[in-house]
């Protein structure tokens, strides 16, 4: 997140990649055919319980940081089928959040970053990241 101007409404606002959170949430963005993983416009009713949590493996795979213990920002739920993009969504914010706050170690947001866009890609989407 960053102070700009947005490519969407061209206001001063807060940004997400390129665009603001209000047209993120009205699909403005999509005009240039690329989608926003942002979790401005992320649902929020997305809940993973505990023991599928920690029943996956630590691998970069499920998580986007997966070697910090426990491992944190689960990008799939395994017991819900298509469940990734608002999990990558939601990932993705909340890595940018934990930076902002000065809560990651050196290297740790790059290789967080770095699992985000590989999974995004994976299922054909665009990361904030990218």
């Amino acid at each position: 997140m960053s102070m700009g101007t947005c490519a969407g409404c061209f206001q001063h606002k807060t940004l997400y990649g390129d665009h603001c959170a209000t047209c993120i949430g009205d699909g403005r963005h999509r005009r240039s055919g690329r989608h926003y993983g942002s979790y401005a416009a992320s649902p929020q009713q997305h809940h993973m319980r505990a023991a599928v949590r920690h029943s996956m493996s630590a691998t970069a795979e499920n998580f986007a940081l997966p070697h910090r213990n426990p491992p944190a920002l689960p990008l799939h739920d395994p017991t819900r089928p298509h469940s990734w993009v608002d999990y990558i969504k939601a990932a993705s914010g909340r890595l940018q959040m934990m930076h902002n706050l000065g809560h990651l170690k050196t290297g740790e947001y790059t290789k967080g970053k770095r699992n985000i866009v590989r999974a995004a890609r994976k299922h054909g989407m665009h990361s904030q990241f990218e």
